[in-house]
C-alpha cells in the first residue's frame, strides 16, 4: 500500500514565506493562540521563497486496503519564526517573526511545480531554527476545518494534528539573512508521507513532513523515467526515493506520472536513488550529483514473478490515542552497476491499534518501526506467494 501524500503540503509554505532547506524533527512552540514575537529594530535583509512539490499531480493514494483517495488537501498556517540557537525551546527568548499568514491552502495545487511564494523582510543574521504553527481555525467560513481533505468521492474527512505537531513543526537547520541582500531558498513539502490513519481512534492524523532543500544556487536535479522489462511501457504512480546509502534514510521521494517519468530536485552530494512499484522488484543505483548539475536516471522493473502479502498490527501503550508508528520495510536488492545493497522499499504509517495489508514481491524483508519516546523495534519477516504474512508490532 502506498501513501502518497507527497507533496502537495509544500503548500504550507506558501502560507509562510519560509526559508530553508533541512529535514524537519518534531518540536515544540508557542500555541497559536500566543501572541507573535516582536522582532527586534535594526538591518534588514530579504528572503524570496520558491515552493516545489515533487510529486506528481493527482489524487493520493491513502493506506488503506480498499477506500477512496485523497483529491484535495488543506491546512492551515497560523505563523512561522525562526530562532538563532538551535536548542531553543519553546519558553526561550529570541524568537523572530518571519510571517503570519493565517491562510488555508490546498497543499495539491503545488504538485510538480516552482514558484515564487513571497518576499519579506527579516532582521539579519544567521539562524539555526523555523518553527511552523499551524491553526485550529481555517481562515474562512468557507472551510469546514483548519486541516482536512476531500477524497475521491467528494466526502470531508478532519485531520487531526498528530501528537507531537499540536505546539507547531520544528525544522532546524542554518540559513543567513545579509543586510539589503536575497536570499533564495525551494522548500520541499511531501505530502505522501503526512497523512497518518489512525487505528483504535478513528481519526486520519497529519503528520508533516517537511524539507528544505537549499538555496536555488546550490540545488542539483534528477530527472528519469520508470518502465517495465516485459512491455516496455511506462510505469505510472512508481515510487522513486532517495536515500542516504549509510543509514536508508530517506532524503525526499516523488511518483512517476503517467508517462512514468518523475523530477526530483536535492541538495549536491552521493545518494541511493530507489525505484519500486508494486507488481515489480525493486532496482536501486547509486548517484552522485553536484551544484546545479542536472543528471538523467531511467529505471527498467522487472515484474515479480510472485507475491504475498504483509499483514502488519501495531499496538502502543493507550496514553495518547492519537500517537503512531511509522514502518521502514527493507529488502537487499539488486544494483543497476552490479551488485546488491540494502534499501528501503516501501514506508508506511500506522496508528495505535490500526492494521495494514501490504503487497510484495517473495523474499526476505526486515521490518523497522519507529514510535516517538519508543526504542526501535525491527522484526524479519518471509512472503511467500499467495500467502500471508502476519507481524505484530507491541510498544
Amino acid at each position: 500500500m502506498k501513501i502518497k501524500l507527497p507533496y502537495q503540503l509544500r503548500a504550507l509554505f506558501f502560507l509562510l514565506f519560509i526559508p530553508l532547506l533541512f529535514n524537519f524533527s518534531t518540536g515544540g512552540c508557542g500555541s497559536n493562540n500566543e501572541p507573535p514575537p516582536e522582532n527586534p529594530p535594526g538591518p534588514t535583509g530579504t528572503m524570496s521563497v520558491t515552493l516545489t512539490d515533487s510529486s506528481a499531480p493527482g489524487t493520493i493514494d491513502l493506506q488503506t486496503a480498499s477506500g477512496p483517495d485523497a483529491q484535495k488537501v488543506f491546512v492551515t498556517v497560523a505563523r512561522v519564526e525562526a530562532h538563532a540557537s538551535a536548542d531553543a525551546d519553546n519558553d526561550s527568548s529570541g524568537w523572530i517573526l518571519i510571517s503570519e499568514p493565517n491562510k488555508t491552502i490546498n497543499l495539491m495545487d503545488l504538485a510538480n511545480a516552482q514558484s515564487e511564494l513571497s518576499l519579506t523582510d527579516v532582521p539579519v543574521g544567521t539562524y539555526q531554527q523555523l518553527r511552523l504553527i499551524l491553526s485550529d481555525q481555517p481562515d474562512s467560513a468557507d472551510h469546514p476545518f483548519a486541516n482536512y481533505f476531500i477524497d475521491s468521492n467528494n466526502v470531508t474527512h478532519e485531520l487531526t494534528v498528530a501528537s507531537g505537531f499540536k505546539s507547531g513543526i520544528k525544522l532546524v537547520g542554518s540559513f543567513t539573512i545579509v543586510e539589503g541582500g536575497t536570499t533564495t531558498l525551494l522548500l520541499d513539502f511531501d505530502c505522501q508521507r503526512s497523512i497518518v490513519i489512525a487505528g483504535a481512534s478513528g481519526k486520519y492524523l497529519l503528520k508533516p513532513v517537511i524539507k528544505i532543500v537549499s538555496e536555488i544556487s546550490f540545488i542539483a536535479t534528477i530527472n528519469g523515467q520508470v518502465t517495465s522489462t516485459d512491455t516496455q511501457q511506462a510505469i505510472a504512480g512508481a515510487l522513486i526515493s532517495v536515500q542516504n546509502p549509510n543509514d536508508l534514510s530517506v532524503v525526499t521521494t516523488t511518483t512517476a506520472d503517467a508517462s512514468g517519468n518523475f523530477s526530483l530536485v536535492v541538495a549536491p552530494g552521493t545518494y541511493r536513488l530507489v525505484a519500486s512499484a508494486e507488481g515489480f522488484e525493486t532496482l536501486a543505483g547509486d548517484i552522485t550529483i553536484a551544484a546545479g548539475e542536472t543528471k538523467t536516471v531511467d529505471f527498467a522493473l522487472v515484474p515479480s514473478t510472485s507475491n504475498g502479502t504483509l499483514h502488519i498490527t501495531l499496538n502502543i501503550p493507550d496514553f495518547d490515542l492519537d500517537i503512531f508508528a511509522t514502518f521502514s520495510i527493507r529488502a537487499t536488492v539488486n544494483l543497476q552497476a552490479g551488485g546488491t545493497a540494502e534499501v528501503e522499499v516501501n514506508s508506511v504509517c500506522l496508528g495505535d491499534g490500526g492494521t495494514i495489508d501490504i503487497n510484495l514481491p517473495d523474499g526476505d524483508f526486515s521490518v523497522v518501526a519507529s514510535v516517538n519516546t519508543f526504542a526501535n523495534i525491527s522484526l524479519d519477516a518471509t512472503i511467500n506467494a499467495n500467502a500471508t504474512t502476519d507481524l505484530d508490532f507491541s510498544f
